[in-house]
């Protein structure tokens, strides 16, 4: 009985997990928000494999966002697979 408790303990771990686990939009390296399966720009192809983060405040002044040609505010990866 208790093997089968820390089995079910596990399970959860591991949703909870995946729950929490940001993804990244293939196309535009947006962070994706938690539940969505479609990103802003409209892609749906998403991916839980990224590296890299970047913040962009102000497209404008940012010299990181005209490298990347980021044109939004927002959460970015800086890799995606």
């Amino acid at each position: 009985m208790g093997r089968r408790g820390e089995g079910e303990r596990e399970r959860e771990r591991e949703r909870e997990e995946e729950r929490i686990m940001e993804k990244a939009c293939r196309d535009c390296h947006r962070i994706i928000e938690t539940g969505r399966v479609v990103c802003k720009c409209g892609s749906n192809a998403i991916s839980r494999d990224w590296s890299g983060y970047v913040v962009i405040v102000d497209v404008e002044g940012s010299e990181i966002a005209k490298k990347l040609g980021i044109k939004k505010e927002g959460r970015y990866a800086l890799k995606v697979r």
